[in-house]
């Protein structure tokens, strides 16, 4: 763990160089979980973006600020003993004021931060770039995060019965994701006209009858995947099955297109063309398409505009959509391939060629 820690600050300490800047504090979770925690877990709110500590972050030294709650937690559960760096935790009462210990270890000095706190330079965006390669310990976690979950969100799919709400396969889902250490952390259910209606349609008393959509954003140990299955009762009809079709062959054009160098809106724009040679050249406009994901559930979003360059072993969540179907998997983008880490070989799969190679993408299942 301390080579992975080395390249952070190596990468922290650049970041610093170019901002002019004498340190940073970090207050959100992810970021804990990335630089200090490894994989540590630092929440008690899970809705909260915001940890229970602050990390104030200089190439001489770390601070670690928390209260005496939380403390002895953080201690012994979140902090790896072989980080190989300087750690001053400094423990404050449940009822003393953060913000002045904070300034008392910054004052005079040029600092920013990922909240913009005490009036830093807010360089949460410059931060979150410092995430997006991850290591070969993160790649090792995100690969068991990515089956687990497939196979957690694929077995819940084949077992949902007419008439179940989605509350309760939202419930079921979130039960067997806990089981495994894993938080949901988006969780959208839709059944029949509410798939049509809605692209991002949380749970409700609503009766899944014909045709249902189960998505899922999923944590442990910090990192996220996404992940996308529909199922129908019955036959489908000849225009869900044109859609299907063709989202999944953007969808695959989109895996496809990911390489190392490659900006994002560049990706967007192949995936775009082929939203209008498959029939249906304004859908994309109706939801995002997905983009970089891992330390948050977008890291950031491919738009016509965003020329951020995909870097080798980031990880990418593309979730194209044609009213009434999706089709979304969580890929890492390797040197000489991408994997898709949420596939499970146990799904039923439409096979899509694009450049001479094959791309196994969901199927709608049939129940």
């Amino acid at each position: 763990m301390s080579v992975d820690i080395k390249a952070k600050k190596n990468r922290i300490n650049d970041l610093l160089r170019l901002e002019n800047l004498n340190g940073v504090i970090f207050n959100l979770q992810r970021n804990f979980s990335w630089f200090l925690g490894q994989g540590g877990n630092d929440l008690v709110v899970f809705a909260s973006e915001r940890g229970q500590t602050t990390t104030i972050y200089t190439p001489e030294k770390v601070y670690l600020i928390t209260t005496i709650i939380e403390m002895n937690r953080i201690k012994d559960e979140e902090i790896f003993d072989n980080l190989d760096i300087d750690i001053e935790f400094v423990e404050i009462p449940w009822q003393g004021d953060l913000l002045n210990t904070i300034n008392d270890i910054i004052k005079g000095k040029n600092f920013g931060s990922d909240t913009g706190i005490l009036g830093t330079k807010n360089i949460a965006e410059q931060i979150a770039k410092l995430r997006l390669s991850l290591s070969i310990f993160e790649i090792d976690r995100y690969k068991k995060l990515g089956r687990e979950t497939g196979l957690i969100l694929e077995n819940v799919a084949r077992n949902v019965v007419k008439g179940n709400t989605e509350y309760k396969v939202a419930g079921t889902l979130a039960k067997e994701l806990l089981v495994k250490g894993i938080y949901p952390t988006v969780l959208l259910i839709a059944g029949d006209d509410r798939v049509f209606k809605y692209r991002h349609p949380i749970p409700t008393f609503n009766k899944i009858k014909e045709h249902g959509m189960l998505v899922i954003c999923a944590r442990r140990q910090g990192l996220i995947i996404a992940a996308t299955r529909m199922i129908h009762f019955g036959e489908l009809n000849e225009e869900l099955k044109k859609k299907h079709d063709a989202v999944v062959n953007v969808d695959a054009t989109l895996i496809a297109e990911s390489k190392p160098g490659v900006p994002l809106n560049e990706v967007l724009k192949k995936g775009i063309e082929r939203y209008k040679l498959e029939g249906f050249k304004d859908e994309w406009k109706l939801h995002h398409q997905g983009g970089f994901i891992g330390y948050n559930n977008r890291e950031f979003v491919a738009t016509p505009t965003s020329d951020l360059k995909i870097v080798e072993n980031s990880a990418l969540a593309w979730n194209p959509s044609i009213t009434g179907t999706k089709s979304e998997d969580t890929i890492l983008v390797m040197r000489e391939r991408n994997m898709i880490v949420t596939e499970t070989k146990d799904w039923s799969y439409i096979d899509v060629e694009i450049d001479g190679k094959t791309y196994k993408r969901p199927e709608i299942l049939i129940l």
